[in-house]
């Protein structure tokens, strides 16, 4: 099914999914903007091809999988958009737990109208807030096996990341 859903999505047959094939595809009844494709590409691309084949589509689909059924299951409300309490539910059911201090400074950074309750996150935001947490929780990773020089060069190196995370990755390592 995987494989299937893969070649579908494949449209030119290159064996690789670009951004605006991901871009193509329905997820929560919605498509994802160019440039969160792009985004989430780059986290999945580990041959840094600009595309993901089969193996990297697989773990993308994984963690998407895993972050609708998060999010679905902290919407209390059912309204398609997360309060910050909701946020950080949403990460505990993906696997990622965050002190909801940490989590309502980044969120403040990340989308500020969430923070000061003007406003909710809606699914596509989630999706970039969740690939940029658990980068940084991978980072850590890397720096706790091979040391600070690799880990600050890994994280450095994928430059979309919002100043907010770049200005203070040393305090996270």
């Amino acid at each position: 099914a995987l494989r299937a859903w893969f070649m579908r999505a494949d449209r030119d047959r290159s064996g690789s999914i670009s951004a605006k094939e991901l871009q193509r595809q329905v997820f929560m009844g919605k498509s994802l903007s160019l440039s969160t494709c792009q985004r989430i590409i780059r986290y999945f691309d580990k041959d840094r091809s600009g595309n993901i084949e089969f193996y990297e589509y697989a773990a993308l689909h994984q963690f998407l999988t895993r972050l609708v059924t998060a999010f679905v299951g902290a919407d209390r409300d059912r309204s398609g958009k997360l309060e910050v309490n909701e946020i950080h539910h949403a990460l505990v059911l993906a696997g990622l737990e965050i002190p909801m201090n940490s989590l309502t400074n980044i969120i403040m950074r990340f989308d500020p109208l969430v923070t000061r309750n003007r406003s909710k996150m809606t699914f596509e935001n989630f999706i970039l807030l969740a690939a940029q947490l658990f980068f940084i929780r991978f980072v850590i990773f890397i720096h706790s096996i091979v040391g600070e020089t690799y880990a600050y060069s890994y994280f450095y190196s994928y430059s979309f990341f919002s100043s907010y995370f770049q200005g203070n990755v040393k305090r996270y390592l």
